[in-house]
């Protein structure tokens, strides 16, 4: 009976601490890495990243419409640990890969977390020999939107897009 009270014990705080930290996905990534040592870190709220748009970017303007907010994490030195953290973090269930661009030996990736009405997260992470960038752009888009954002980047050599 001990054995069961403990268990159960064991079990209510595990759940509670759940309870209290809902916090997943690319959002957990950032609150455990941005204070990390070799990190640069920092979030700009979508009223302020339009000042960085030309006025001539009607649909970036558009795009900024349902942005939230765009955060990055820079590392200047790759871990094996951190690749494993992010993939972690960013399970291919709740992100779906929508274009992957390989160019030598980098690799940048954008990835879209769809809660079934709109996309809520965009991911794009570029792994180097050496360094780690992850930006996140939050808010909800569509489908649409989101094609439109990751083809407007222009970025050579693109390998594959999704549909």
């Amino acid at each position: 009976m001990k054995t069961f009270t403990l268990i159960f014990a064991a079990l209510l705080i595990t759940l509670s601490g759940c309870a209290k930290n809902p916090e997943s996905g690319y959002k957990k990534f950032f609150n455990e890495y941005h204070k990390y040592p070799n990190a640069t870190s920092f979030k700009i709220p979508a009223g302020l990243a339009t000042f960085f748009i030309g006025d001539e970017d009607e649909e970036a303007k558009e795009f900024m419409d349902d942005m939230d907010d765009i955060s990055f994490l820079v590392f200047d030195k790759l871990e094996k640990q951190l690749l494993i953290d992010l993939n972690t973090c960013l399970p291919a269930k709740d992100y779906k890969e929508m274009m992957v661009v390989r160019d030598g030996t980098s690799e940048v990736t954008f990835l879209a977390k769809d809660n079934g009405t709109y996309i809520e997260e965009i991911v794009m992470t570029v792994v180097d020999a050496n360094e780690l960038v992850v930006m996140c752009i939050t808010g909800e888009f569509t489908k649409e939107s989101a094609k439109k954002l990751t083809k407007s980047i222009n970025i050579g050599n693109a390998t594959k897009m999704k549909q």
